[in-house]
């Protein structure tokens, strides 16, 4: 393994990548290299880029190691190449005779050639010629990207099979349809062991870092892809739980993005706080889900949530900030549970008494639960004239 210096690589967020993609589509004559820690969404950038596309060219979308069953949609084609054999790439070969008949060569396989010569068949036998197979993941025709993921953990073998794809996109028998680009993505070597990347491939791609999201992107992604909103709140009091890594621990579960989103599926609807804390455990390792257990337990010193229903003028609103993000979260899962007017009417009330900063994560959470029913009960409601003057332009 060599130590790979990528201080000179354009680092990005994931808007920002998603552009850089977008782009590199539109032109399609060069691929491109994601590099970026583990567990921080670049598989995903490029499927959400994947979607963008379909709907720009009105296909529908697929991720699929079979593009060729899907030619009239966009594909994303996810090949993990750590995990691939040089005749992965490659394909399997077939051996044909290149034979003379009468004025004419024509090629017939070497399987087949006995049965032909036993027709009676006069011909004269030129020579032989192997040609290979492409494997089915390499699509012959339509849209899409095919995605080389943990590409420098490839053996070298593996890599070098690829690269005739990378640097001319041919690959033996197989052409590059004009409708796909090639992506490529790396971790990097104070994350991952990696090979070196030489000096000629590195020159045939494009080359991007994609940064871990700060807490505030995540918690906005997380708002409108459905992140449970006690996570969301719990990052938000301890921002370096977003993401922490130590190769040299060789820990197996740790806090990503990623494993936070595998937390969330885990523990939605869940209140039960030792099962939260083993759900949790599983994704993002026992010391963070004990911070998060201990969060959750925050709770315990505030008055029961129905009373923030039934009272929502005079239940006590605390003061402290870990506090704070623990009734907005409770709040925001009652609402998941009781989704009515009434429930979102107190809610909106007890929004108008919280700091803005409370305020927006509070609404916002609410809004993820379900957009629609969200923004038509709120323009009817004359509690909610307050919030939308306040919190009007981060909510509609």
């Amino acid at each position: 393994m060599a130590r790979q210096h990528i201080s000179n690589i354009l680092t990005v967020n994931h808007a920002e990548l998603e552009r850089i993609i977008l782009k590199c589509y539109q032109i399609r004559t060069r691929p491109l290299l994601i590099w970026g820690a583990p567990g921080i969404g670049k598989s995903w950038t490029v499927n959400e880029v994947g979607k963008k596309l379909a709907k720009m060219y009105n296909m529908e979308f697929i991720n699929t190691k079979t593009p060729n069953r899907y030619p009239d949609m966009f594909c994303v084609t996810d090949i993990r190449l750590a995990q691939r054999d040089p005749s992965d790439v490659l394909g399997l070969p077939d051996t044909f005779a290149i034979v003379q008949i009468d004025k004419q060569r024509v090629e017939i396989p070497v399987k087949v050639l006995q049965q032909y010569l036993a027709n009676g068949e006069k011909c004269e036998i030129v020579t032989f010629t192997t040609k290979w197979n492409p494997p089915n993941w390499l699509p012959r025709e339509g849209r899409g990207i095919i995605f080389l993921d943990e590409l420098l953990q490839a053996p070298q073998l593996t890599r070098s099979a690829a690269a005739e794809m990378i640097y001319d996109g041919r690959l033996g028998e197989w052409v590059k349809p004009d409708g796909y680009l090639i992506v490529g993505a790396t971790n990097r070597l104070t994350e991952a062991p990696i090979f070196e990347i030489s000096p000629f491939l590195a020159n045939r791609f494009m080359h991007v870092e994609l940064r871990c999201p700060s807490v505030e992107e995540f918690v906005e992604w997380g708002m409108a892809n459905g992140i449970d909103s006690r996570i969301l709140a719990f990052l938000m009091t301890h921002q370096s739980a977003i993401y922490k890594f130590d190769p040299k621990a060789r820990q197996h579960a740790f806090p990503t993005p990623r494993t936070w989103h595998y937390t969330s599926d885990m523990i939605k609807g869940e209140t039960d706080l030792d099962l939260i804390e083993i759900y949790a455990s599983s994704c993002v390792g026992p010391y963070i889900a004990g911070e998060f257990k201990a969060f959750l337990r925050l709770r315990e010193k505030l008055p029961p949530i129905d009373t923030y229903i039934d009272k929502p003028n005079t239940a006590p609103i605390p003061e402290e900030h870990d506090l704070m993000y623990s009734l907005c979260a409770s709040l925001a899962e009652y609402f998941r549970a009781h989704k009515t007017e009434n429930v979102l009417r107190s809610i909106i009330i007890v929004c108008n008494r919280l700091p803005t900063e409370f305020g927006v994560f509070l609404m916002k959470s609410c809004k993820s639960v379900d957009e629609t029913f969200f923004k038509d009960t709120v323009l009817g409601l004359k509690e909610a004239r307050p919030m939308l003057k306040k919190l009007g332009d981060y909510l509609l």
